[in-house]
């Protein structure tokens, strides 16, 4: 397929794919998720609707700097999403934006459902083993910095599996999302909840944690306080704290039942 083309890639019915179509997997995917983005922003102007938000922001940087910007996937990107390539345009427009602010209780678009299935299911698996290898890597290894990389681990994309690096620093982009999870209580962990179910969230919800981490470089190193005895007990911790909270919400909505 060409570059300029608007169709999209067709990955054949075989275990070999990766041998005989290294890039077409990948290929497909970044082009189904523009279509998906530009499906939600053919509707909603913003990320969240109606107004900006930080989560605007967020998914301008990757899409701006690695995607919009690049003269193949950037082509790509014009051909087969221009209401995304809009949205592009105008946020980098601080004119057109207006004052960003908080999106506090309104209803996420059905329309981002797609994007968040895909996410959940070619990235968390690949973040889920990253972590496990981490864990063990700080527990055979303390006090020694971190390396970039720690060996090669595979990833799967719509059947078709693959080599590439274990990047530890993925898990401190992570960690912040996650401790903005496990920070939720009450009806905010019910609608998170919700929300990971309708989305095929649960290696989200029940994440590996490992150690809380710092950046390092272009690598990350464990935050202060921390010992190797650590990398044993933190994430059975993590869980076990999660586990309480949602046992305290499991109890809170059976009184409410019983009123």
């Amino acid at each position: 397929m060409s570059w300029g083309s608007a169709r999209p890639h067709r990955l054949p019915a075989q275990p070999s794919c990766w041998v005989r179509y290294p890039n077409a997997a990948i290929e497909a995917s970044y082009e189904a998720l523009l279509l998906e983005l530009d499906a939600h922003f053919a509707v909603w102007p913003w990320v969240l609707g109606n107004r900006p938000s930080v989560a605007d922001f967020g998914l301008f940087g990757p899409l701006y700097a690695h995607q919009y910007r690049d003269p193949a996937s950037g082509a790509i990107m014009r051909a087969l999403a221009p209401h995304l390539v809009a949205w592009v345009e105008r946020l980098r427009d601080a004119r057109a934006t207006g004052p960003v602010e908080a999106a506090a209780g309104e209803q996420m678009p059905d329309s981002l459902l797609p994007v968040l299935l895909r996410q959940m299911r070619e990235q968390m698996p690949e973040l889920a083993d990253t972590a496990e290898r981490f864990t063990a890597w700080l527990q055979a290894h303390p006090g020694e910095p971190v390396p970039r990389t720690l060996g090669l681990h595979d990833f799967t994309i719509d059947g078709c599996s693959a080599p590439r690096i274990v990047r530890p620093y993925a898990l401190w982009m992570l960690q912040r999302a996650r401790e903005a999870y496990l920070s939720l209580d009450g009806n905010d962990l019910l609608r998170a909840d919700a929300l990971l179910d309708a989305t095929g969230g649960a290696l989200f919800r029940d994440f590996p944690d490992p150690v809380p981490l710092r950046r390092d470089g272009m690598s990350v190193a464990p935050a202060p306080r921390w010992n190797a005895a650590s990398a044993r007990e933190e994430p059975q911790r993590r869980q076990h704290d999660l586990g309480e909270q949602h046992q305290q919400q499991q109890h809170t909505q059976l009184r409410q039942q019983v009123r």
